[in-house]
């Protein structure tokens, strides 16, 4: 039960960045469209939490257990990140409070996502070690 909870996270915890660069990516195509913006956000929440958490319960088996778990930290201390990074440089902020409140938003969600991101590679730098022996 624990792996398998370890594996859920870890997939929401790559996720979340690949949806926060869907929706970027959605805005950058049409700025105004905010049903564009949800419904990738959205479609890639739903479509790729499962498919990564299934994946990270493959990438434990015997063979690959090391390289595997070598990557996954690598990404989840990358992507959110360079998603972040990616969100802030592509959106374009309204004028007056709006941009300020879309801007907190942004920071939000920047921040959350990093937060996620590290201390899902924290956790399975932490306990990696003992499931390499088990």
């Amino acid at each position: 039960m624990k792996n398998k909870l370890f594996d859920i996270f870890s997939g929401f915890a790559l996720t979340l960045p690949l949806a926060m660069l869907a929706g970027v990516v959605a805005l950058g195509v049409d700025g105004d469209s905010g049903a564009l913006f949800l419904a990738a956000t959205g479609s890639t929440l739903l479509l790729a939490w499962p498919a990564l958490s299934q994946f990270c319960h493959q990438g434990r088996q015997r063979g690959r257990r090391h390289t595997f778990r070598l990557r996954l930290i690598a990404g989840l201390l990358l992507l959110p990140p360079v998603a972040s990074a990616v969100m802030f440089g592509m959106v374009r902020l309204p004028s007056g409070y709006a941009g300020g409140v879309c801007f907190l938003i942004m920071c939000v969600a920047g921040g959350t996502t990093v937060f996620l991101g590290w201390l899902g590679a924290a956790i399975v730098y932490a306990f990696g070690g003992r499931e390499a022996q088990l």
